[in-house]
């Protein structure tokens, strides 16, 4: 599972600092707003379907093809409503038609891959990692070198986004593999009642999973909004470090979640594990802050070149909010390991209400600085909450002497960070 995490996240987080640094500054924002509208989109075919079809299998291996077949059934259902509603909002936006070609062929790439992915998922609920990760390992390079060889060859978002469409395709395909192992008695065939029954039944999956991308998502939005394309490429270039950062706490997830669901009713191995969570967050996540904190610049020139001078002075408060996040995670893990879903999701509309009024207010007034910390405003409220949820539902989860410390420790260092550049 750690693999095949890494390999996904790395491989977007590679293939967008090589886009933005073959494109200039507001080609690479157009974009990535685009890509995050379109992202936003999926999530309505995502619906929380591949975790909840995790589950499923995970506990009926044997009903492994009828469970696939339903998963697949309701994302059929879903995309219908996508594409009709993608439709729609074209008409309504009077999008020119190169804008309309890159909208609907990077939201085909996310239906394409929440298909393939579902498909991945049970692979993984069989205990086949071996076949899912040779399956992501190879779907992978192949999207990074289609995507990078129309860059090279074209040049424009539209070729990028095809050869982004037509690696998944070829991902989704080699995915149908699974068949093999998920035998189904029923045949695979779409029933509409029988598709509504199944996204009904698995809504509080959906719900979690769409508020939480859509958190992470409505930022990019919201700067498009108020600043425009060129201010977008400043900020995706910053959030797809701040990405790459992150990478290890989605791996730390993938291996702590099944460890907290085994230890539900043990008092001493929750705690222990729920600190060991907690205290890998803070390391990880403190070091790759500090970094952002205080290496800005060789990082930049690294990463983007000359071009992106502005995102230096935005580095220290991107890696306050990844630290912040880091910490925020290991609670989340608690809660998402304890089955309390429905606590998530009253987390993550707090915290979007606080980061939306905060942002509004800021943004015109700091810019990108003001964003971001209306976003490391949002993202603390999530931390406190999350804490707090675990322990009203019976959960005491003691954060520890030793990750105290480091957690202060960490959050001077980084608050010094930030004092050159207070003044905005």
């Amino acid at each position: 599972m750690g693999v095949t995490t890494l390999v996904r996240l790395l491989t977007s987080v590679f293939l967008f600092i090589l886009l933005a640094r073959a494109w200039s500054v507001s080609e690479f924002g157009e974009f990535m707003y685009w890509f995050t509208v379109s992202s936003v989109v999926v999530l309505i075919v995502d619906f929380g379907l591949s975790q909840s079809l995790l589950r499923d299998v995970g506990r009926s291996p044997d009903k492994a093809g009828g469970a696939l077949r339903a998963a697949l059934e309701g994302k059929l259902l879903l995309t219908t409503v996508v594409l009709l509603g993608c439709l729609g909002f074209c008409i309504a936006a009077s999008l020119t038609f190169l804008q309309a070609s890159l909208f609907f062929l990077l939201v085909m790439t996310g239906v394409v891959a929440s298909f393939a992915e579902a498909m991945n998922a049970t692979y993984r609920g069989l205990g086949l990692f071996q076949s899912e990760t040779k399956i992501v390992l190879f779907s992978n390079l192949v999207y990074f070198l289609l995507a990078a060889l129309c860059l090279y060859y074209f040049k424009t978002e539209v070729a990028v986004a095809m050869g982004m469409l037509a690696s998944r395709v070829a991902h989704c395909l080699i995915s149908m593999s699974v068949f093999r192992v998920a035998a189904c008695d029923a045949p695979y065939s779409a029933s509409f009642s029988r598709a509504l029954l199944y996204v009904k039944k698995h809504f509080s999956f959906g719900l979690d999973a769409f508020l939480t991308n859509f958190y992470s998502s409505i930022d990019t939005i919201l700067v498009q909004h108020y600043l425009g394309s060129g201010a977008v490429g400043i900020y995706q270039a910053g959030v797809r470090l701040m990405q790459g950062g992150n990478t290890f706490a989605q791996v730390l997830s993938n291996v702590y979640i099944p460890k907290i669901a085994r230890s539900q009713g043990d008092g001493p191995a929750l705690l222990s594990h729920m600190q060991g969570l907690l205290f890998f967050m803070v390391i990880v996540g403190g070091a790759v802050s500090l970094v952002f904190s205080f290496f800005q610049d060789p990082v930049v020139a690294l990463f983007y070149g000359e071009r992106y001078q502005d995102l230096k002075g935005l580095l220290p408060f991107f890696g306050f909010l990844l630290f912040v996040r880091y910490v925020a995670a290991a609670y989340g893990v608690g809660l998402a390991g304890l089955g309390l879903q429905s606590r998530r999701v009253f987390g993550i509309v707090g915290a979007l209400v606080i980061f939306v009024l905060f942002g509004h207010v800021l943004v015109g007034r700091f810019q990108l600085y003001g964003l971001l910390a209306a976003l490391i405003a949002s993202t603390a409220f999530l931390m406190i909450y999350y804490a707090r949820a675990l322990s009203l539902n019976g959960f005491l989860v003691r954060m520890g002497g030793r990750n105290r410390v480091l957690i202060g420790a960490l959050f001077l260092l980084l608050t010094a960070g930030l004092r050159g550049h207070l003044a905005f």
